[in-house]
């Protein structure tokens, strides 16, 4: 054999042993990415197939919104203006309601407006006087009270009255109130 033969052999020895090396780095590089590829799609399947249930339940999600909204609409003082025109609203109602059962309103207060996520959540402050047999009416029309109020404190105290006449009492009262945000 001649020395270029030697020498071609040996470089076709190279050029196939570079070219196997050559293929076997690819080779690897697919495969690894084959495995990373798997390991995402296998994480990500359960997130998908959550997504894929919502899509499928999206219309149930759109009727549970729209029943929230009109529970909320119904729960909630509807009064045009701002919050200081609702929660003088709130207080006139249960002026009224207080009026209707024989009893007065010695002072009330508007609290301030506590803002909520879509809503605001209106207070007032009310003292009422009255006989004592007036308070279970008072009380009752308050958890009667359409849009729903929240009696969030009540403290009851005995007033003046007068000898052998009625007991009197006197009843300071925390009364709350949502109101949508327009």
């Amino acid at each position: 054999m001649s020395i270029v033969q030697r020498r071609f052999g040996r470089l076709l020895i190279v050029i196939a042993a570079a070219a196997l090396l050559l293929m076997a780095l690819v080779w690897g590089h697919f495969v690894s990415r084959y495995f990373e590829y798997s390991a995402e799609i296998i994480r990500l399947q359960p997130l998908m197939a959550r997504f894929v249930g919502m899509k499928n339940s999206e219309q149930r999600f759109i009727d549970a919104d729209r029943q929230v909204r009109a529970s909320l609409e119904q729960l909630s003082l509807s009064v045009s203006g701002g919050a200081d025109a609702a929660a003088a609203e709130l207080q006139r109602r249960v002026r009224a309601l207080a009026s209707e059962h024989g009893m007065s309103v010695a002072g009330s207060q508007i609290l301030p407006v506590v803002e909520g996520e879509g809503y605001q959540q209106l207070a007032i402050n009310m003292t009422i006087k009255g006989e004592m047999s007036s308070l279970p009416g008072l009380l009752q029309g308050l958890h009667d009270l359409e849009p729903r109020v929240i009696v969030s404190s009540a403290q009851i105290s005995p007033a003046r009255s007068r000898r052998n006449g009625p007991q009197s009492v006197s009843l300071r009262v925390n009364v709350l109130a949502l109101r949508t945000r327009p």
